[in-house]
């Protein structure tokens, strides 16, 4: 028997009618981005603006591109694309079929409607609340899998020492549902959430190669990953991340320091607190930690791009109760075609390129088609009466606070230290730039390496100069012997 083609059994399983592209996006964890949306598509995110993916979906809804990637297609070419995404923490094919048969074998009313003027309605769909009896959790330890262990160490680089003090804060978790394949089960690195003063999980951080989620139904509004051995009314300092990968990795980075300037670390969990917001911080779960830190001193360990900086804005404006209003300064850009180029092959062409691009089209009466998109140049910033215009790279911290004469600064910012590291893309290395406190830790543990290797290679060339000069002074003592014995030999007339 022939085997089908991934398009041909979505198709069998959807009986010929695909569901929309916005049905699917949204099920994978894409939400709607009102701001960079126009007449003719749709842009919708997974994470803040600045990171994350970012996706167009365009053309009446049949297509779609991934302004990251550069990616484009239909429904079929995008889960394809978003299969780690979508197939319930299963790096496999069969599980990406039972789940688009169990969402989308009857699609008689998954499609969304469209507006006359091609704009898309949100359709309401289930909620699917989070369960814990659903996912099976172990504690990380020795005898915790291999391959989990090999990944936190050699993939995200992070120290054996810092590991045996952090693995009580998560587990190894098993997707009940989906968690097996031919026979084995699958299981991934969870760093269970929990809202503050309640003890059952509300959802899960979930990691593995090349593959992170929150769980479904995770409350990431209120709910937290935490690390600390105090009470929270003890809390002394509150340090805030994007992700629990992201707050392992400090305390690796701040323990190899350590270690290397002999200066005492910088993380005591007997009074500091380590936080993951599983994203940006959110009010529900900011003002929750207020309340139960009061004291407590707050230190923003957000990324170093330009989400990173606008989460210190957001956790500095929840903390200490201040309102700013932000708003994107677009620029529109606009491309005319006549009715005769229209016509033609390489119009057509070019046209169709812009569309691939995210550009969108307008009719007019006259034949000629306008291209036109909107770029995020800038943002619009008031407060208390005030209005500044920033630039893209000009939305942080110290820029409100020069900008705005009553602005206050309530809170603490470290970022990871800029560089560069090896990355394998493609089969191919590439220098890329540190964003994260996980990439530092990468960076770090390469530097590390390539300066032991350099030291092997300079004791390697001592080595060799030491052996040259041991082989010329035997040499010459053999050449002193030798005359020696010629002397010897000339004088008592026996050969020796």
């Amino acid at each position: 028997m022939e085997k089908k083609s991934v398009r041909e059994k979505i198709e069998e399983i959807c009986n010929g009618r695909l569901p929309s592209l916005y049905d699917v996006a949204t099920k994978i964890g894409f939400k709607k981005d009102p701001m960079e949306c126009s007449q003719r598509s749709v842009c919708m995110r997974i994470g803040a603006a600045g990171g994350g993916e970012k996706i167009l979906i365009y053309d009446n809804g049949q297509k779609y591109k991934n302004l990251r990637s550069g990616k484009c297609g239909d429904v079929v070419a995008m889960s394809i694309e978003f299969m780690d995404r979508f197939s319930n923490y299963s790096h496999n094919w069969t599980s990406f079929y039972k789940e688009w048969q169990d969402y989308y074998g009857s699609v008689q009313n998954m499609f969304v409607e469209r507006h006359a003027a091609s704009n898309f309605q949100e359709e309401t769909r289930a909620y699917i609340p989070f369960t814990p009896e659903r996912w099976e959790t172990k504690p990380f330890g020795p005898t915790s899998n291999v391959s989990l262990k090999s990944y936190l160490q050699y993939i995200r680089c992070i120290d054996r020492d810092t590991l045996a003090e952090m693995c009580g804060f998560f587990n190894t978790i098993k997707d009940t549902k989906y968690g097996t394949h031919n026979g084995k089960d699958i299981v991934n690195i969870g760093f269970p959430l929990y809202r503050v003063g309640e003890d059952t999980p509300c959802g899960f951080e979930i990691k593995n190669v090349g593959y992170k989620r929150t769980a479904p139904g995770s409350d990431v509004s209120m709910g937290m990953w935490s690390a600390t051995r105090a009470n929270l009314q003890d809390v002394k300092r509150i340090f805030f991340f994007e992700s629990a990968i992201d707050a392992i990795s400090y305390v690796s980075v701040d323990r190899m320091k350590a270690a290397e300037t002999g200066t005492p670390r910088k993380i005591n969990l007997d009074t500091d607190l380590l936080v993951s917001c599983a994203g940006g911080p959110k009010i529900g779960q900011v003002v929750s930690l207020k309340k139960a830190c009061p004291q407590a001193q707050v230190i923003a360990e957000f990324d170093l791009d330009r989400a990173g900086h606008k989460h210190d804005i957001i956790l500095n404006n929840i903390w200490s109760n201040q309102t700013i209003q932000i708003s994107n300064v677009n620029k529109r850009e606009e491309k005319l075609f006549t009715a005769e180029k229209v016509c033609t092959e390489e119009g057509k062409k070019e046209i169709q390129d812009l569309k691939d691009a995210g550009w969108s089209s307008y009719f007019r009466k006259d034949g000629s088609t306008l291209m036109y998109r909107s770029n995020l140049v800038g943002h619009e910033v008031k407060f208390n009466g005030q209005t500044v215009n920033l630039g893209l790279d000009e939305l942080t911290l110290p820029k409100l606070a020069n900008s705005f004469r009553d602005y206050r600064i309530m809170i603490d910012r470290e970022k990871p230290i800029r560089g560069n590291y090896i990355k394998v893309v493609n089969d191919q290395q590439v220098s890329v730039a540190v964003k994260d406190w996980n990439d530092r830790a990468i960076a770090d543990k390469q530097q590390r390496r390539a300066g032991l290797q350099r030291s092997v290679e300079k004791i390697g060339v001592i080595k060799q100069h030491q052996q040259e000069k041991e082989a010329v002074e035997q040499a010459q003592r053999d050449a002193q012997i030798a005359k020696a014995n010629e002397r010897i030999q000339n004088k008592s007339g026996r050969k020796i």
